[in-house]
């Protein structure tokens, strides 16, 4: 089996995982995050992105990264979802239903989006998942990743990819599974039921969020403030940022939750929270309070075994969509 790459790009830290597989078995090679030198690469700006590649091909160097094939992701406003029901209708007739559904709900035309869709059965329908991209951003990417020496292979999106990540340690589990992967923009909201249902979209709330809430509030730099995030000293304030801030999604996530559970009759009985933003002071307390349900600290990386380096293993936080990338491959 030859060796893959996973790469997750986020508006704070790109995140890389090469591995391989043997005899059914994920083996990490090698791992690594680094600060994105281009925070709004999702701009597309020509110069930066050109930036943006010769520091990944750099960083590829210094991680000593050998495989090519790479699996990436992309999140985000540009992702357009859409979930509908077709007919119980042949295979081969399926591809049309979802064009013709899909056109009816957006407003882009097909020919300008790169685009694929799930198909799940469930109560005995058939429940599509639809999925699209803008085709010009996408070969962006593409591009970019090609020039900094890696080839992509498959591009998926973060919400699935953590889905594919839980499944992978976790394959017997029968009870639907909600997670919550907060990054620096944004939040990836993960739902998936016994029965093959799924539910997922993006938020825009993250880390970033609390940074210019203190920026604002103290009148600091966005340096400066990241900076006052991350002392302990300063706990205190920066959970009272993070109260203020998530009051403003608490009805979407809610919301979020109750489609689940009109749609699938189940509800999940705990939220597994993760991404780089899950550490903030007092995030975990509001939504166990907000949304009345557990929520638990997910490191993915404490399933492998001490082969992994440790600064790596106990960062796994950052790694869930990365790790679903490259699991996806194999």
């Amino acid at each position: 089996m030859s060796i893959k790459v996973g790469i997750d790009i986020g508006s704070r830290y790109i995140k890389i995982i090469e591995g391989i597989v043997r005899k059914g078995k994920l083996y990490i090679r090698n791992a690594g995050f680094v600060e994105n030198p281009v925070e709004n690469f999702r701009k597309f700006n020509e110069d930066e992105i050109k930036i943006l590649s010769g520091f990944l091909k750099d960083y590829l160097k210094k991680l000593s990264i050998k495989g090519k094939e790479t699996i990436c992701s992309i999140s985000g406003e540009d992702i357009i979802l859409h979930y509908f029901e077709i007919p119980d209708i042949p295979e081969e007739e399926i591809k049309n239903a979802v064009q013709l559904e899909a056109l009816q709900v957006i407003s882009t035309p097909l020919g300008d989006l790169e685009y694929d869709y799930v198909v799940f059965d469930f109560k005995g329908k058939k429940n599509i998942l639809f999925v699209a991209y803008p085709k010009e951003k996408c070969e962006v990417f593409v591009n970019f990743l090609s020039s900094s020496g890696l080839k992509p292979v498959i591009m998926d999106i973060d919400s699935l990819a953590v889905i594919n990540c839980y499944e992978y340690f976790n394959k017997d589990e029968k009870s639907p599974i909600f997670i919550l992967n907060v990054g620096h923009e944004y939040t990836n909201f993960s739902i998936k039921g016994a029965g093959g249902y799924i539910f997922v979209r993006d938020i825009h709330f993250g880390g970033r969020n609390i940074t210019q809430l203190i920026s604002e509030t103290y009148q600091l730099s966005i340096r400066e403030a990241e900076d006052f995030k991350i002392k302990k000293e300063n706990n205190h304030q920066v959970k009272n940022f993070v109260e203020q801030s998530l009051e403003e999604i608490t009805d979407e996530l809610n919301g979020g939750l109750r489609y689940f559970e009109n749609k699938t009759g189940l509800r999940p009985s705990k939220i597994l929270l993760t991404g780089g933003s899950s550490l903030l002071p007092g995030l975990k307390e509001f939504l166990e309070e907000k949304l009345k349900t557990k929520v638990e600290l997910w490191n993915p990386f404490y399933k492998f075994d001490d082969s992994l380096p440790y600064d790596i293993k106990k960062n796994g936080i950052y790694f869930a969509p990365c790790l679903g990338l490259i699991i996806r491959s194999f």
